[in-house]
């Protein structure tokens, strides 16, 4: 049995299904004892349905919270996909009662961990990262891509790449790009599609940096949080926003192809160490776009069609 799977049943997280004992049978049979929880596992929920929006996103806050706490003892799972994932019934953390449990640490590997053959490499094809088909280390951004592919099934009920017989498979996720869910599901909010393509950057550094980067992102989509642009009061009753910074997407004033890829990094990049800083909260994304204002630009710097930037919106 890894090492590392035994080093998983030493983690203590909500979000992260109980170990009780690993071993091996009189015959030589590893084995994980685990607790027993009533629920099914997301599989057997997709095998029914697509998820509501407001759920898929439930559910996928809790596997990255449970990932997290993987993450900072040095542990990537490696194979994170919907039979590895229990939705629990009986649950106290979330508004319908549900609770998310990560399972199945067996092929986990530790942080810092030397390359492997890519035909070695352990784990289920759709929802493996472009650079674990090439046998490089795992890495906490891979088991990220593997969250974007969960994401994009539960609210579309397809995998962004089907894996096949042959090599199309692996070309496609190594240097094409997936359907885009507004085309498969209309009702998912732009900013939700945003989270999801960043997941599934080719390059792992384009992708969020850390569990911390992409929750931050998540927690700014929770429904019950007040709506944005709505003071919130402080505990002395008075009402104040002096905490809160809008961070308004940034772009190219002169509009020449090839720029946008960059704004959008800029103004991920910036949200996220923005994020980081205690006592701050910051509001980006679709979030942010009630604060965005009118934008006029100089004519030496408009558009082939002469139009200027302004808000927008939808």
């Amino acid at each position: 049995m890894a090492a590392e799977a035994r080093a998983a049943a030493a983690l203590d997280h909500p979000n992260i299904g109980v170990v009780h004992e690993i071993g091996e049978t009189e015959e030589g049979q590893p084995f994980i004892a685990m607790a027993y929880y009533d629920g099914e596992t997301l599989a057997e929920r997709l095998r029914r349905e697509t998820l509501p929006v407001r759920d898929a996103l439930r559910v996928i806050r809790q596997v990255v919270r449970g990932l997290g706490a993987a993450h900072a003892q040095g542990c990537v799972h490696c194979d994170i996909k919907p039979s590895n994932i229990l939705v629990t019934r009986s649950g106290l953390q979330s508004p319908d009662g549900t609770v998310v449990k990560i399972l199945d640490f067996g092929i986990a590997r530790h942080l810092g961990d030397g390359p492997m053959a890519p035909r070695s490499v352990a784990g289920t094809a759709g929802y493996q990262a472009p650079e674990r088909t090439r046998g490089e280390p795992a890495s906490v951004r891979a088991d990220l891509w593997s969250v974007g592919v969960v994401l994009y099934e539960m609210l579309t009920g397809r995998l962004p790449f089907t894996p096949g017989p042959d090599r199309s498979f692996v070309d496609a996720v190594r240097h094409q790009e997936p359907e885009p869910v507004e085309n498969l599901r209309p009702d998912v909010p732009p900013v939700v599609d945003q989270i999801i393509r960043r997941c599934l950057q080719k390059d792992p550094d384009r992708r969020y940096a850390d569990t911390g980067a992409l929750l931050a992102d998540l927690d700014r989509l929770e429904p019950s949080r007040p709506p944005e642009g709505r003071p919130r009061r402080s505990g002395s009753g008075s009402t104040s926003t002096a905490n809160r910074l809008a961070v308004l997407p940034l772009a190219d004033a002169r509009r020449e192809s090839g720029h946008d890829d960059v704004a959008v990094d800029m103004t991920q990049a910036l949200i996220s160490q923005l994020s980081r800083l205690r006592g701050l909260r910051v509001i980006g994304g679709a979030a942010s776009m009630p604060y965005q204002p009118v934008v006029k630009v100089p004519a030496q710097h408009r558009g082939r069609r002469g139009a200027p930037l302004a808000r927008r919106d939808d």
